[in-house]
């Protein structure tokens, strides 16, 4: 087993049978910490994030230098990014072997941790109440998009789509435009971290009862909490928000402003009548703290249209970061919009080594995000490998972990239940 140092997960065994991010993301975290972290995929069926077994240069997945190579399943960024720290297992769960293998690791670890669709692993004969009886002790967790009742269950979700169901992309946008997604797609991070919590503590509840658990998630409802505030706000009061741009419901100004050069921002939040005399000082025009359009909040919100005139005709001629180490010396919230490039030489990320340089065999070295916004004082988590190769750990963990022999690897790779290689086709007939 792969063991890190002073990690408070280490020992802890996970089996992670996962696609797009979710659940990638709470793994990538709990690998972090310390727990061997076992990545599934399936011989004919690769984590889509590989990309295409035969893509074409210059697609929509992120090559090294835009070259594929000639194995491409093996340098695509998504998957670098996401699989870092884990081990790799190609094996074939429609087949009786590969159902087998996967009993016999959920004997031998701690936690399963499931975001296909919901019924899969039942329909694979790899539900709970099967799995429970390998391992009493397993920690379960399902997190299908719709959780696993409701008219929903059946459909498949991704976070784009999760944000126009929970409204939040209802909330995003100007208010003479269209409603916007976040690109970003954040249903699923927040559902890995919420995940990752209940682990641990599930984990603990363990040490002290020998009780396993059954966990599921709808990533649906974890994302709809995100936005409590809003549902609050209409079940109490009967207020229904929309889209208001980059402002704000109570601060004025509240916005993101043009600077120096092409494309190139600053974002500004005044939440007091104190903060906007110092963004008046800022600007050198002390005379707007006397205007009595802009006196308080509630005026500087009716006269928000002026005051964006205003900064704006300022920010224009300032660069960003000047600005913004300035409005903060003055006790005013602000901050540079970065373009991407700019977070690797950001001093701030630096200095509290955000990023790590990770040697990837077929990739190469390239800077990868350290940790994921927190760090424990006593057990600091750390990258300490690259994301697996495809099926790079089947003979670690098939002959050191389960004491299968070299001709029980050549039975099963000729069978493909097990593969170092994604397959386009099994011939075999399940």
């Amino acid at each position: 087993m792969l063991t890190g140092v002073n990690l408070p997960l280490q020992g802890i065994r996970v089996l992670e049978l996962s696609v797009a991010w979710a659940a990638p993301f709470c793994g990538k975290n709990l690998s972090f910490f310390g727990a061997e972290v076992i990545k599934v995929e399936a011989p004919t069926r690769p984590d889509g994030h590989r990309g295409s077994i035969n893509p074409a240069a210059g697609g929509f997945t992120i090559y090294p230098n835009g070259v594929p190579g000639e194995r491409p399943w093996n340098r695509t960024g998504a998957f670098a990014e996401r699989h870092r720290d884990k081990l790799g297992l190609s094996v074939d769960l429609n087949a009786s072997e590969g159902k087998e293998l996967f009993k016999r690791l959920v004997a031998l670890s701690d936690v399963v941790m499931v975001n296909y669709r919901a019924g899969v692993m039942d329909r694979l004969g790899l539900g709970y109440d099967v799995l429970k009886q390998v391992n009493p002790g397993l920690v379960m967790v399902l997190l299908p998009g719709f959780g696993n009742t409701g008219p929903y269950r059946d459909y498949s979700s991704y976070g784009s789509n999760l944000e126009a169901l929970t409204g939040a992309a209802g909330l995003t946008g100007y208010p003479d435009r269209e409603p916007l997604n976040s690109n970003l797609t954040w249903p699923d991070p927040v559902v890995g971290m919420m995940a990752l919590g209940t682990i641990v503590a599930a984990l603990r509840h363990r040490s002290v009862t020998g009780e396993g658990m059954l966990m599921e998630y709808s990533q649906l409802e974890v994302a709809v909490r995100t936005l409590g505030g809003f549902l609050m706000d209409y079940s109490m009061n009967g207020r229904a928000h929309h889209r208001i741009g980059n402002r704000d419901p109570v601060m004025a100004p509240h916005g993101v402003y043009p600077c120096q050069g092409e494309d190139q921002w600053l974002a500004v939040a005044v939440a007091s009548d104190a903060e906007w005399r110092a963004l008046c000082g800022v600007m050198s025009k002390p005379e707007l703290a006397e205007d009595p359009r802009f006196a308080d909040g509630p005026g500087r919100l009716r006269n928000h249209d002026a005051l964006d005139e205003i900064i704006a005709g300022w920010s224009s001629a300032q660069d960003k970061m000047s600005a913004f180490h300035a409005l903060q010396a003055a006790g005013v919230a602000a901050g540079p919009v970065l373009a991407h490039a700019e977070h690797f030489t950001d001093p701030h990320f630096r200095e509290r080594g955000f990023f790590q340089e990770i040697y990837h065999p077929e990739a190469g070295t390239f800077p990868f995000q350290a940790v994921n916004g927190f760090k424990l004082s006593r057990t600091p988590g750390r990258n300490r490998r690259s994301a697996p190769l495809y099926g790079e750990h089947n003979r670690y963990l098939l002959q050191d972990v389960l004491g299968l022999g070299d001709e029980d690897l050549a039975h099963l790779e000729a069978r493909q239940v097990i593969s170092q290689v994604p397959l386009a086709d099994s011939p075999r007939a399940l």
